[in-house]
């Protein structure tokens, strides 16, 4: 067995000094030296001293050349047993690649006698691995999705009502109106008093101001004969404070009249009717405001006529104002 190790030894180093030499000369990958010594480990194993018994001994030596051998060794106080054959360890030297020449071009390195596909599919794996992972966006704060929370019902404020409602009288805007009331005469021995209703239709030139025309029909109350007549009038108004829920306006003009009998009595059947006074609107909705209002209202011929008594009135009237 001795004889054996050695021989095996022996070669094991010649085949070593032959690899040094060609990686000295080629300068191949240091790691190539990993395989003669991994091969010097297993041929010097047989070789630390035996502690067998006696009869371990003869029985050992009794045993065929092919038979194994087995020797206990004690390594950092553990006990471990190594069984070497002689044919298996001539076998593993059989398939160690044949040395190559000096001037043997082709170089070999200590992965060439490892199986590639053994490393093939892990280091394929991780690179998969390690690419799908770089490929793999970090999820930020705005990608988390978070519960979305029940919406609230917030009251709109008052100046958020008042800008969500149209605002009334504003440059270009046009309207129309119905309204009536009545009359009677200030002071003066006779008293006269008329009504009217009538509708009108405003065009607002500017924020607040307007130009009105007006179709009325009257009916008069008077001494003497009663009338009835048709007046045609044009009338310029200006609100002058403007609200969300109101307004306050002045307003003034000047018109036709036509009548059945002469008005007043004595007068003439066609007279001119200046008026002035003021009012206020209130918004009833989005869309329709209450006109309420009160004028000055004076009718006579202008003396075109050879009689001109003239007729003045405290006119007061109610309306319903809507956009067109």
């Amino acid at each position: 067995m001795k004889k054996s190790s050695a021989l095996t030894l022996l070669a094991l180093s010649d085949y070593s000094a032959h690899c040094l030499k060609l990686l000295q000369k080629h300068h191949y990958n240091q790691g190539a030296l990993l395989l003669p010594i991994a091969a010097l480990a297993i041929a010097l194993a047989p070789l630390q001293p035996a502690h067998a018994t006696p009869a371990e001994s003869l029985k050992t030596t009794a045993l065929s050349p092919s038979k194994a051998s087995i020797h206990t060794a004690s390594f950092e106080e553990t006990a471990t047993q190594t069984i070497v054959t002689e044919t298996g360890l001539e076998s593993w030297l059989s398939d160690l690649p044949e040395p190559l020449a000096a001037d043997d071009p082709q170089p070999f390195f200590a992965t060439d006698f490892i199986d590639p596909s053994i490393l093939a599919v892990p280091m394929e794996a991780e690179w998969e691995r390690d690419g799908a992972i770089a490929q793999t966006p970090t999820p930020t704060p705005a990608d988390v999705e978070s519960p979305e929370a029940a919406p609230v019902e917030v009251e709109p404020t008052e100046a958020e009502t008042a800008e969500a409602i149209p605002v009334f009288g504003a440059d270009g805007s046009e309207r129309w109106y119905v309204h009536a009331g009545g009359a009677t005469t200030l002071g003066g021995d006779e008293t006269s008093r008329f009504g009217l209703v009538g509708a009108g239709a405003s065009h607002f030139f500017a924020d607040g101001h307007s130009i009105n025309l007006e179709l009325n029909s009257m009916i008069f109350d008077q001494p003497g004969d009663d009338a009835v007549g048709l007046n045609l009038s044009a009338i310029l108004r200006w609100h002058f404070i403007r609200q969300a829920d109101w307004s306050l306006y002045i307003d003034g003009g000047a018109g036709l009249l036509g009548t059945t009998n002469d008005v007043p009595a004595r007068g003439s059947s066609f007279n001119f009717t200046p008026q002035v006074g003021g009012g206020t609107t209130i918004r009833l909705n989005d869309e329709q405001r209450l006109m309420v209002g009160l004028r000055w209202h004076h009718i006579s011929n202008g003396d075109i006529y050879s009689g001109n008594p003239g007729l003045d009135t405290i006119f007061g009237y109610v309306g319903l104002n809507l956009p067109f």
